[in-house]
């Protein structure tokens, strides 16, 4: 059912391998995710701007 010793012994784990990142890695995951953001923010766009081209749609 719950395997409660085996969830904290794996949690114990990852804490322990974790580590704070530093800071040239938080600007390249902030950098891949407003990359992210701005490719989902054009595909939307894309895609209204199609339709409405097309009049599909209301």
């Amino acid at each position: 059912m719950l395997d409660i010793p085996g969830f904290l012994a794996s949690a114990r784990r990852i804490f322990l391998l974790s580590r704070k990142p530093s800071w040239k890695d938080y600007q390249t995951m902030a950098k891949i995710t407003g990359l992210g953001i701005i490719a989902i923010g054009l595909i939307g766009f894309a895609v209204i701007f199609t339709f409405k081209l097309l009049s599909i749609g209301s």
